[in-house]
């Protein structure tokens, strides 16, 4: 498990370390905990993925892959993602 930081460090660098991950590693899973705000992502190739989809799958934010041909967009929809994760989890505090 990588650990990408705390959500108060903001979305937008929580987006590039998993961005980082995915590129580093094929395909990762990122998490992000609604409790603690801690953001991290496991690797398809680690024994723990099976795992962690199943335990954390409440805190689960997407799958991502590397097309090694064109990322253009990843950054995007890992910022988008997470934005959306985040905004689904203080709705679910109100």
């Amino acid at each position: 498990m990588r650990v990408l930081g705390h959500l108060s460090k903001g979305t937008f660098r929580i987006a590039q370390s998993a961005c980082d991950a995915v590129l580093a590693h094929g395909q990762v899973a990122v998490f992000l905990s609604k409790a603690t705000g801690e953001a991290a992502a496991v690797e398809y190739t680690s024994g723990d993925y099976q795992f962690a989809l199943r335990r954390y799958a409440p805190h689960l934010v997407g799958v991502y892959r590397d097309n090694l041909s064109d990322n253009s967009g990843l950054f995007e929809q890992l910022l988008d993602d997470l934005a959306h994760h985040v905004a689904a989890a203080r709705k679910s505090v109100q």
